[in-house]
């Protein structure tokens, strides 16, 4: 009961935070419910609240955020296929933007993604690449 009127408080915090025109600290509320909902093995929810975030991010490094939480939820319900594809969706979808930071941290993302794929060669190349940016 305790961590669902957290999540409650932080949905609410959230919104007002929203209101007042603070949307990253909005954002950030939002990854609290993440946590809380995979404390309570909520996978699906936790998921379905990434993409949201990943989709209505205020920034590049916000939506950088909600790719890298969903990729690693993906990794621990040991769903490695569809963790590479978020990487690599976000991948393709981020780098246009051209900001190097969150183009380092997609690097960082996919390699994590391959390297749990088992494709060592791939994800020591994105390894390369993040620490190229």
């Amino acid at each position: 009961d305790t961590i669902r009127e957290a999540i409650q408080v932080a949905q609410e915090v959230s919104s007002a935070l929203k209101s007042s025109g603070e949307v990253e600290e909005a954002f950030d509320a939002m990854l609290l419910v993440v946590g809380a909902k995979m404390t309570l093995n909520e996978t699906d929810e936790a998921l379905k609240v990434l993409v949201e975030l990943k989709s209505s991010a205020p920034s590049a490094k916000c939506a950088l955020q909600a790719l890298r939480r969903e990729v690693a939820v993906n990794l621990e319900l040991g769903e490695v296929d569809k963790a590479l594809e978020v990487a690599r969706a976000g991948q393709a979808e981020f780098e246009k933007k051209g900001d190097a930071e969150v183009v380092a941290g997609l690097w960082s993302v996919l390699a994590d993604a391959l390297h749990a794929k088992g494709e060592e060669v791939e994800a020591t190349e994105a390894r390369i690449k993040a620490a190229a940016n």
